[in-house]
């Protein structure tokens, strides 16, 4: 009868409470050169311990993070190997669990296994499950073997396949068992284990042999008779009590192949398995790749790189170390060269250790006391977990009973910070470690110590306030449980994190004003994260930003705006992030689609409100609402104090509901008439119907106009104007960008925007004084003008493309952003980019512009956009680059400019009285720019005429004009530092001053030069800075 190995655990015992209970490093392994920063045990059941640690590595100035079972042979719980349903073909780990628990086996624990090829998942070295060899062994590799009683050893299975043919006398030796099938390995014996066929994909020679007697064991002989033989074209069945000789009828080994020709069906055949005898009790077994010691000595390797290992080894007592250590994870743990893991193997006491497959393949798993299911006790360096070609399991031989025998408190070992709170979850087992249901009620807990901190009755551990290691332990009657707190009241660091992702927090945090945040922190130790929560942290604000409470939630202030300081303390250690306290801007009305209007435009008594689209009266983007009113209140007499009552006939209906929270103001761009009327709005507050003045309309242009709102308004209901009682009068006011504010909220500034380019990798940062919800549609990205993908990350502002390829000439890149308010950012620069042809020669695109010219790159730039054509002049193209540009060319370039198609314009009348000077290529273009509002004609003086001028020269500032129409507006303007400011005409003026805005027009000496004409080296400068 089988006997339970019972082993003395004190020594160990009482090292690894030493380990845990103090919280620093135990030791310092010289040979490994592990410095350990953390480590932990727990007893799985009474011959499996699971321990894991996480270790600073001075090779390499990185953690090594370990996780591994030390396994007491015994018969309770006995280990054994598996590979899913056949040798051929990967298995994941779920499905190995799916199969052997289908099989009647309870799993406590598993790993990989052996190196295994990728493509057929065939082992390399040998498999035996159940006291059957499953595949040969490796002809250099060794194996780890287990008895029945789970005792384990290493080495070489010395084995040695050999068959005879009883009737003829024939046979050969060391056959090849299970094994892939190529072209040079000579014969292969198969059996059903295998799969359902050989996996051959070429001409063979195949026996089958009908079995009769005996087992594929090691010592061991199977006996049978052959029923068949045959040349295979392709993959031959494998049936069921039988086994397959198989050899490619193309191989080297013609004696091996005379061999199978001469067995006759009926022909009696035998099969030894032989092995060293130390070998024949084994019941379990895989391969091996790399010996990392024998008999206390390590192996030397010249293999240096660090992988995710597996290895396993036996100490002197028999004890097993099954073990791993993750890997390429520079966050977590790099892992070991096999130099490091060998030396590891022989601090944990192992006499002999080898090396099992690893990398993607390192996987541990274990079924925790109480649990039901298996968990992945290490961290995969691979996305996935790897189908591997065999693993080594344990499994649990005693019944599950219902009896409760074990409470136990997941996490089982925690380190945590000061003052912060963690439930612990209650589960309990029966004597074998299975699962019963843990009790709900007449449950007792306590602390190791009152210093430790506190512990609630369902459960809830809270850190005390100071340093201190120990257990919270849990009773029901005579049964109980533990787990280990160590408590630190001292980090090495604290940082501020995004509460969802753990993300560092942006340098510069944008929260809306009366909002709230919720800031988290964590805390670290010897480079390992402490457990905590908002609660475990001090926390401070600096500025009249808003307040935080004791838990980290931030409200920011309604009635100031800037920037603070939130700080998070523990111990002696900090981190702070700047927040601006900003404005929420909701946008009413743009009137840029008609369709989408919230109001209805029509005529109202004597107010007519509708959508226009002149320029000089859009402030944001290309329409704006005009409303043209007219009274007369001869007669009348104001019946109430302040804003006078808004007859019907002068209100436009508006029908803008707030819900969830209500603005605090309403903005809109204004511009006057120099009346002395006003806009007004009608809001509902508290179900009151109230009228507010907007502003007043006694100035002349664009105005950021605004109004608070009374506390609880619901509702913009209508926009009037505000006449003058006893008067009448009339006149046209245009309003632009209608806004809610939530909070103080007026936003004339556009985003900023940042970028660089790196290897054709466009990056940077758009942000918005303001505007905290700046999205990727609010931005556009351009490539000489056509849109191209990127990514814009909202929460760090950050922005990114991959720019095409170089081709060796400039390319332009553009960059746009608008808020909410309407306002335009915009970024552009030229890209100097390289060709990947080694033969590449820049060519000249114009004979007159060599390429130290200053317009140069201008004039290339457009010409190979097709926006520039020049003139050919015999032979050579020339660009003419200090003449001056007329009307009708400049009409030409802003038609190709803006990729129009002139022909589509061939019908339109042109009524200028010199239309008959516009020259031939250039009239489609003339018609399209005069359609389309960008250009228009010159009065001739003294008469009723308008002419175009064709042939005349453009001024800087009609071409400033011109684009100024183009754009959309919303860019910022710069203010007039010239010293001929003055000279610009005030139909020109917003459209220069917004030009300058934007860096595309700069003066020369101090000076605008307004009125002075345009050469087209010029021109090729401005438009390609605009592209």
């Amino acid at each position: 009868m089988r006997k339970k190995r019972i082993r003395n655990k004190g020594i160990s015992l009482a090292l690894a409470i030493v380990m845990i209970v103090t919280g620093v490093p135990a030791s310092i392994y010289g040979a490994s050169g592990l410095t350990e920063l953390r480590s932990a045990s727990l007893a799985i059941n009474d011959q499996m311990t699971l321990f894991q640690g996480i270790y600073f590595n001075s090779a390499n100035s990185a953690k090594a993070a370990e996780n591994y079972m030390v396994y007491e042979p015994g018969e309770d719980i006995t280990p054994f190997v598996s590979y899913g349903n056949d040798v051929y073909g990967a298995a994941g780990i779920s499905r190995i669990y799916e199969i052997e628990e289908k099989a009647g086996r309870r799993i406590v624990a598993g790993a990989n296994g052996d190196y295994f090829t990728m493509a057929t998942g065939v082992s390399l070295g040998a498999v035996i499950k159940d006291g059957t060899l499953r595949t040969s062994e490796h002809s250099s590799f060794e194996t780890i073997g287990f008895q029945e009683d789970g005792t384990a050893m290493i080495g070489r299975m010395g084995l040695s396949i050999n068959i005879k043919n009883l009737n003829t006398g024939g046979g050969f030796n060391n056959m090849g068992f299970n094994k892939t099938l190529t072209l040079n390995n000579g014969v292969v014996l198969y059996s059903e284990e295998f799969g359902p066929t050989n996996e051959a994909t070429f001409p063979t020679r195949n026996v089958v042999v009908d079995l009769e007697s005996g087992q594929a064991s090691p010592g061991e002989m199977l006996q049978g008779r052959v029923s068949e033989t045959f040349d295979g074209t392709g993959k031959i069945v494998l049936g069921k009590d039988q086994l397959v000789l198989s050899v490619a009828l193309d191989c080297p080994y013609a004696s091996a192949l005379t061999i199978l020709k001469d067995m006759k069906i009926g022909d009696s055949i035998v099969f030894d398995f032989i092995t060293d005898e130390k070998w024949h009790g084994v019941v379990q077994a895989v391969g091996v790749e790399k010996r990392l010691i024998t008999n206390g000595q390590i192996a030397s390797f010249t293999d240096t790189g660090r992988a995710p290992r597996t290895a396993i080894g036996i100490r002197d007592d028999g004890s097993v170390v099954l073990y791993t250590v993750d890997g390429r994870q520079s966050d977590h743990s790099m892992g070991m060269t096999f130099a490091e893991l060998a030396a590891r193997m022989k601090e944990l006491g192992c006499r002999d250790a080898v090396n099992l497959d690893g990398g993607d393949s390192t996987m541990l798993f274990t079924t925790f006391p109480g649990y039901e299911t298996q968990t992945q006790v290490n961290q995969s360096s691979g996305t996935s977990l790897r189908r591997c070609g065999n693993y080594i399991l344990f499994e649990n031989n005693q019944v599950p009973s219902a009896a409760l025998r074990h409470l136990h408190l997941y996490p089982y070992d925690t380190h945590i910070l000061a003052g912060a709170q963690i439930p612990l979850e209650l589960r309990a087992s029966d004597a074998n470690y299975y699962y019963v249901k843990a009790p709900v009620s007449d449950i007792t807990y306590d602390l190791s110590s009152k210093n430790l901190g506190t512990i609630s009755d369902q459960g809830v551990f809270t850190a005390g306030t100071q340093t201190l290691t120990g257990s919270v332990n849990v009773r029901y009657g005579t049964v109980s449980g533990s787990a280990s707190i160590s408590v630190v009241a001292s980090p090495d660091s604290v940082s501020l994190v995004v509460p969802d992702t753990g993300a560092a927090v942006p340098e510069l945090l944008s929260i809306a004003a009366g909002e709230t945040y919720q800031f988290s922190a964590k805390a670290t130790y010897k480079m390992l994260e402490l457990k905590s929560d908002p609660s475990a942290y001090t926390w401070r604000v600096e500025g009249n930003i808003g307040t935080i409470d004791e838990k980290g939630l931030f409200t920011a202030t309604t009635t100031e705006l800037g920037t603070g300081i939130i700080t998070a303390t523990a111990g002696s250690k900090s981190d702070s992030a700047k927040v601006t306290v900003v404005t929420e801007g909701k946008a009413l009305e743009s009137f840029e689609d008609e369709a989408a209007l919230s109001l209805i435009l029509g005529t109202y008594g004597g107010l007519t409100a509708s959508i226009q689209i002149d320029p000089s009266y859009v402030h944001n983007g290309h329409k704006s609402l005009e409303i043209a009113y007219a009274y007369d209140y001869r007669g009348t007499t104001a019946t109430t104090e302040g804003a006078l009552g808004v007859p019907e006939e002068l209100m436009l209906p508006l029908a803008h509901a707030f819900t969830g929270k209500n603005p605090t103001m309403i903005s809109a761009w204004v511009y006057g008439n120099g009346s002395n009327e006003a806009v007004q709005l009608s809001v509902t507050a508290d179900q009151v119907r109230q009228t507010i003045t907007l502003t007043e309309l006694n100035y002349q242009g664009w105005k950021l106009a605004y109004a608070h709102l009374p506390k609880g308004t619901t509702s913009l209901d209508g926009l009037s104007i505000r006449a003058i009682q006893g008067t009448q009068g009339n006149g046209t006011v245009y309003v632009d960008q209608l806004m809610a504010g939530f909070g103080y909220y007026l936003d004339d500034k556009p985003p900023v925007i940042h970028a660089d380019v790196a290897a054709s990798v466009l990056v940077g940062t758009i942000t918005d004084e303001l505007d905290s919800g700046l999205s990727k549609s609010n931005i556009a990205v351009t490539y000489d003008g056509t849109p191209i993908a990127f990514d814009y990350n909202a929460s760090n502002k950050s922005l990114s493309a991959l720019l095409p390829d170089g081709d060796g000439y400039e390319h332009r890149v553009l960059i746009r952003a608008t808020d909410k308010s309407g306002n335009i950012g915009r970024l552009g620069f030229t890209l100097a980019t390289e060709s990947a042809d080694e033969d590449f020669v820049w060519e000249q695109a114009f004979a007159d512009m060599p390429k130290n010219n200053w317009a140069t790159p201008y004039a290339e730039y457009l010409y190979r956009q097709n926006i520039i054509t020049g003139r050919i002049s015999g032979q050579k193209r020339i660009y003419d680059p200090n003449k001056t540009m007329t009307r009708q060319e400049f009409a030409a370039v802003v038609v190709r400019w803006m990729n129009i198609d002139p022909q589509k314009y061939t019908e339109r009348k042109l009524t200028f009285a010199d239309t008959s000077r516009i020259q031939e290529w250039a009239v489609d273009s003339v018609r399209a720019a005069v359609a389309l509002g960008y250009m228009t004609g010159k009065a001739v003086a003294g008469s009723s005429k308008i002419n175009f001028d064709p042939e005349g020269p453009i001024s800087r500032q009609e071409v400033m004009t011109v684009i100024g129409r183009i754009q959309e507006k919303g860019y910022a303007r710069a203010e007039m530092s010239f010293t001929d400011a003055h000279l610009v005409a005030s139909w020109a003026l917003p459209y220069v001053s917004t030009l300058v805005g934007q860096g595309v027009i700069s003066g020369f000496n101090g000076k605008l030069d307004p009125a002075g004409n345009v050469t087209r080296a010029q021109i090729a400068k401005i438009i390609s800075e605009l592209n």
